[in-house]
C-alpha cells in the first residue's frame, strides 16, 4: 500500500498548479520596437551605411575647387643679402638689428578633366552607399521577421499549453 500512496501523491503534485510567478506580458508592437533599439546586426549595418556614405562623400571631394594657402615668417639680421622678392636694404643699420620676413601665398585647382575617372569613381561610391542601405534594410526587416515568428510560436506553444490543461 505504500507503493501505491507514493504513486497518488505523485499525480496529485503533477496535477495541483504549481504557483505562477507573475509574468510580464509585452506586446508585438514592444517586442519589434526592442528589436530594432538593441539588434547588434543592425547597429553593425548602420554604421557600415554611415560610413559608406561619407566614403561617397570623400570621393567627391576631388570634384570640388582645391584652394591652399601658405604663409611663412622668418627673422633675419639685416646684413645685406639678396632675398628673391625683398627689397635690397641700403641703410647704415648694425648688422645685428633684425628684421621680419613674411611670405603669403593662394593656389586654386579645380579638375577640368580626367576621362571619366573622377566621376566614375564617385558615381561607384554612391551605389555602393545604396547597396549598403539596401543591406542595412535588409537586416533590420530580417530582425523583424525573427522576432514575429518568436512572438507568434511563443503563442501558438501558450495555447498549447492551454489545450493540454484542458485535455487532462
Amino acid at each position: 500500500m505504500g507503493a501505491f500512496s507514493i504513486v497518488t501523491s505523485v499525480i496529485l503534485l503533477q496535477a495541483a498548479p504549481a504557483p505562477q510567478p507573475a509574468a510580464h506580458v509585452i506586446t508585438l508592437q514592444q517586442a519589434t520596437k526592442a528589436a530594432i533599439t538593441n539588434q547588434p546586426q543592425l547597429r553593425q549595418a548602420q554604421a557600415q551605411t554611415a560610413a559608406a556614405e561619407a566614403r561617397s562623400d570623400e570621393a567627391r571631394a576631388p570634384l570640388l575647387p582645391q584652394v591652399t594657402g601658405s604663409a611663412s615668417y622668418s627673422r633675419s639680421t639685416a646684413n645685406p643679402t639678396p632675398r628673391a622678392g625683398a627689397p635690397i636694404l641700403n641703410s647704415q643699420r648694425s648688422p645685428f638689428d633684425t628684421f621680419g620676413f613674411w611670405n603669403f601665398g593662394v593656389g586654386a585647382t579645380q579638375l577640368i578633366y580626367d576621362f571619366g575617372e573622377t566621376p566614375n569613381r564617385w558615381r561607384a561610391a554612391e551605389s555602393s552607399a545604396q547597396a549598403t542601405q539596401q543591406l542595412q534594410r535588409a537586416t533590420e526587416l530580417t530582425s523583424v521577421l525573427n522576432v514575429r515568428t518568436a512572438f507568434f510560436m511563443a503563442r501558438a506553444q501558450k495555447a498549447l499549453i492551454v489545450v493540454a490543461k484542458e485535455t487532462l
